[in-house]
């Protein structure tokens, strides 16, 4: 399960995020919205470790995290796809055997077996989604963050980020999706969280992206 208590973000006297509290529980999906600019990349940072913030805590119940934040940088842009891969695996001491079939895996689930010597760098934005949404995949993640993972895909590789999600919820991991796209992930969401007003609105049960809209709209 992923906890989140009384988070509050400052830059200077400025408050960016105001006492949110989240819970995801194991199996099942939380999508976070809001309008551009309202603070859900800086949410997913200090929920990583990536920023501090002033106050509240984060708990993972020790469970192993998967990240992607879909971040040229972050993803050491002058690394070949497999050099990048090889080395999340190791740096989470996953036995060569097991990495090296397992890379070979998702990289052919996501049609990049081609390109796995290509630079990090010159890889479309869609490529490049692919690529960080392997990485958080590979260490085999009990809790899976991901931030704008649909950013440039086709429409193929859109739906295959949709099946492998539904599956890893089904697997039993806790999954935090930011996305713009509510209803990419709306029918196998458990609850939808609104960013606004540096405060979250947590949404439970079925709503429709009409219902959304206007709550995003107050």
């Amino acid at each position: 399960m992923l906890l989140v208590n009384n988070l509050t973000k400052r830059i200077g006297t400025k408050i960016i995020l105001d006492n949110i509290n989240l819970s995801v529980k194991k199996g099942s999906l939380s999508v976070l919205l809001g309008q551009n600019g309202v603070g859900k990349t800086t949410l997913i940072k200090c929920i990583t470790g990536l920023l501090s913030y002033k106050k509240g805590n984060v708990t993972y119940s020790n469970a192993k995290l998967g990240i992607s934040l879909n971040d040229k940088d972050i993803l050491i842009s002058k690394l070949t796809i497999f050099e990048y891969l090889k080395l999340v695996g190791e740096l989470n001491s996953i036995d060569n055997n097991l990495l090296n079939s397992s890379i070979e895996e998702l990289l052919v689930y996501f049609s990049l077996m081609e390109d796995r010597n290509k630079l990090i760098y010159k890889l479309s934005k869609g490529g490049i989604s692919k690529v960080s949404l392997i990485g958080a995949l590979l260490i085999n993640p009990k809790i899976i963050i991901l931030d704008e993972p649909f950013s440039g895909m086709d429409m193929l590789s859109v739906e295959k980020t949709r099946m492998i999600l539904k599956q890893k919820k089904e697997e039993g991991c806790a999954i935090l999706v930011s996305t713009h796209n509510l209803e990419l992930l709306q029918d196998i969401s458990n609850q939808i969280l609104i960013l606004k007003n540096k405060s979250l609105i947590a949404v439970e049960g079925a709503k429709t992206s009409v219902e959304i809209l206007e709550i995003l709209k107050k």
